[in-house]
C-alpha cells in the first residue's frame, strides 16, 4: 500500500473501495463524481488515490477478469449492425466468429492482386 497524490498513508478500506469499484467494467467511463459515489468517498479523495500506481492495479484487474457471455452477446450485436450498415470488415470478423470463415481465408488482398482482378473485370466488362 503506498501513498496518495498528497503524501498521506492511504488508508486499505478506502483504496480497496475505490479498486473494486473503479475496476468494474460496468463502471467503465463515469465520471470521477460518480465513480466517487460509488465508492463511497469524496471526489477529491477519489483523485488523491489515483496514483499511477493505483491506476495500473485496476487495468489490471478490468484486463484479469473473465469475459461474461452478455458482455460477447453486446459485442456481436454491434458487428452485426455495423455489418448490416455496411461495414466488411465489421462483416468479416462476424463470419470469422461464427466459424463460417477461417481466418485465413479472410486475409487482405495484396494491391497486386486487387489490380489483377480490376483489370479482369475491366476486361469482362468493357467501358465505353
Amino acid at each position: 500500500m503506498g501513498l496518495t497524490k498528497s503524501g498521506y498513508q492511504m488508508n486499505p478500506k478506502t483504496l480497496e473501495r475505490i479498486l473494486s469499484v473503479a475496476g468494474d467494467v460496468t463502471n467503465t467511463g463515469l465520471s470521477h463524481r460518480a465513480l466517487a459515489a460509488r465508492a463511497r468517498v469524496g471526489v477529491r479523495t477519489l483523485r488523491d488515490y489515483l496514483t499511477e500506481e493505483v491506476k495500473d492495479q485496476i487495468e489490471a484487474r478490468l484486463k484479469g477478469r473473465p469475459v461474461e457471455a452478455d458482455e460477447l452477446l453486446a459485442v456481436d450485436r454491434a458487428m452485426l449492425a455495423k455489418a448490416r450498415a455496411g461495414s466488411v470488415a465489421a462483416a468479416r470478423l462476424l463470419y470469422m466468429r461464427l466459424g463460417a470463415v477461417k481466418p485465413e481465408e479472410a486475409s487482405v488482398p495484396s494491391l497486386e492482386e486487387l489490380e489483377a482482378e480490376v483489370k479482369a473485370l475491366r476486361e469482362k466488362i468493357p467501358l465505353e
